[in-house]
């Protein structure tokens, strides 16, 4: 019987490695990243149907003018880590709500009440204000799960 030997430095074989995410706390990642999150959370956050207020909720409880500022000139923006990775997980499930479901209720899933124990009845959208960046956590992992890791 033949016995195959994995050793530890294999792992780190670039021909296996997976893509890291990109580094969101290096000014130059966050400048080059923060114009397109700023207008695809905006687009995401219009057809989900927020108000200004649950947008910059959803952005880390960020001032609604500094919110409105961002979005004339997204040119401009440069996005903290938290408010990189609140965009991330939002494009995340939109995606995943998009992979999932048909017809209006992608748009519609984050503002209706949930039975899913995660969310006790509530929205996800009141989950993820109540809980913030873990609750985005939580909800982008729960759509991913359904939709089966992929």
């Amino acid at each position: 019987m033949q016995t195959t030997v994995v050793r530890p430095e294999s792992m780190w074989d670039t021909t296996q490695r997976v893509e890291l995410p990109p580094r969101l706390n290096d000014p130059a990642v966050a400048a080059e990243l923060s114009p397109t999150a700023v207008t695809t959370v905006e687009a995401i956050t219009e057809k989900w149907g927020l108000t200004l207020k649950q947008k910059s909720d959803l952005m880390g409880g960020i001032n609604p003018s500094t919110y409105k500022r961002r979005l004339s000139e997204p040119g401009k923006a440069r996005l903290s880590t938290d408010e990189l990775t609140r965009a991330s997980l939002t494009i995340g499930i939109y995606r995943a709500l998009h992979t999932l479901y048909s017809g209006t209720l992608p748009d519609q899933w984050m503002k209706i009440g949930n039975r899913n124990p995660l969310y006790r009845g509530v929205s996800p959208l009141e989950h993820v204000h109540e809980h913030g960046i873990i609750g985005l956590t939580e909800t982008r992992t729960l759509l991913d799960g359904y939709r089966g890791g992929r």
